[in-house]
């Protein structure tokens, strides 16, 4: 291939261009492009054009890490687990902020969310909570507490009604003028005008 690009010149005028090393070469253009075209037309025979990378990219082109069948085994799972923890973490602080009357069974659920990470099950805290109140041990105790909770609320509301129409029924608040003196001045203690 060499030998057809560059060609030795005969004579003097070699001679003397190169020196003792003997005539200098001379450079075939014509032989050259012949060469690059045999070249890149071999090139493009024996390559698969969708690998060819094009001349444009910059910069070191990416390789599978041969190590990786190696490492991925060992770094993998505790990586995992890593992550698991993390969005655990996430999701606990947010649940309670959001859920403050499951503070109450914190441990239970605790409990339910290591058991469900040491088994590598990304439950959410929600979800955990919602099977624990309506698992078959806890929705008797929920309801109750339920309807408790709205007992409460309805006799507080009735305390601090000040004002109602018809027929008032509550046994805290009594008309004023079927007090006698001394209830009226007990009621009236503490009361600024």
């Amino acid at each position: 291939m060499a030998d057809e690009i560059v060609k030795p010149v005969e004579g003097e005028a070699g001679a003397k261009a190169a020196g003792d090393a003997g005539p200098a070469p001379a450079f075939d253009p014509e032989a050259f492009r012949k060469v690059i075209r045999e070249e890149v037309s071999q090139f493009m025979e024996t390559t698969d054009k969708d690998q060819v990378v094009s001349a444009h990219v910059v910069g070191p082109v990416a390789t599978e890490n041969p190590l990786k069948a190696l490492i991925d085994p060992l770094v993998q799972p505790g990586l995992a687990q890593a992550r698991l923890e993390a969005s655990s973490a996430a999701d606990v602080a947010y649940f309670y902020h959001a859920h403050p009357e499951a503070l109450k069974y914190r441990e239970d659920l605790e409990k339910a969310r290591l058991r469900c990470m040491e088994q590598g099950t990304p439950y959410t805290m929600l979800s955990l909570w919602e099977f624990y109140r309506g698992s078959a041990k806890n929705f008797d105790k929920f309801v109750k507490d339920g309807i408790e909770a709205e007992k409460v609320k309805i006799a507080e509301a009735e305390e601090a009604a000040t004002v109602g129409g018809g027929v008032r029924t509550s046994k805290t608040i009594k008309n004023p003028y079927d007090m006698t003196g001394d209830e009226l001045s007990k009621a009236m203690e503490g009361v600024a005008f």
